[in-house]
Formats: structure tokens, C-alpha cells, sequence
């Protein structure tokens, strides 16, 4: 799991976006900072920090140490918080955006 976030998702699709196309959207006016262009690096790089914090622990954990699984799961931050919504259904962030039938 963790090959495929960081073989794929960083060194494939992070790495066309930011050397290919951010440059054409930049190109077009869309400023390196402030905008969508920011946010989207932002999230880069928050997904590398959380890679790496991962990856410090997981070895371990995956090896047999037990004692790992609390930085384990201190390495995903806290958990998603759940809500409601105006319907009364919960939903957690991760589900917020998903468009509603």
C-alpha cells in the first residue's frame, strides 16, 4: 500500500501535475500562490510529510513490533470526525463532497 502512494501517487501523478501541467495552468494566469495552484501543492507536500511519518514506523510495525502501533496511528493524525447532515445522515469529512442522489 504504502509502494503504491508513493511510487504512483507521488512519483507519477504529483510529479506529471507539478512539472507538466501546473506550468500550462500557470502559463494561463493562474498564479503559483494563492489560488488553486497553491492548495494543490500544499496537498503535495502534505502527503509526502505524511508518507514519510508512515514509512518511520510501518517497518517496524509490519515486522512483528506491536509496540508501533500507537505511532502508527499517530502518523495518520486524528481520526475524521463524523457530523450530520441536513438530511440527518452521518458522514465523516471524507464523504462531505461526494454529490448526494
Amino acid at each position: 500500500m504504502l509502494d503504491f502512494f508513493t511510487v504512483y501517487v507521488d512519483r507519477v501523478h504529483n510529479k506529471k501535475e507539478e512539472d507538466h501541467l501546473f506550468p500550462l495552468i500557470e502559463a494561463r494566469g493562474i498564479p503559483r500562490s494563492g489560488g488553486p495552484l497553491a492548495v494543490m501543492l500544499q496537498e503535495h507536500e502534505q502527503g509526502r510529510s505524511l508518507l514519510a511519518r508512515v514509512k518511520a514506523v510501518a517497518d517496524d510495525f509490519l515486522l512483528g513490533d506491536r509496540e508501533q502501533l500507537p505511532a502508527l496511528r499517530a502518523a495518520f493524525g486524528p481520526t475524521p470526525s463524523c457530523s450530520r447532515t441536513t438530511s440527518g445522515r452521518r458522514t465523516t469529512s471524507s464523504t462531505r463532497w461526494r454529490s448526494r442522489s
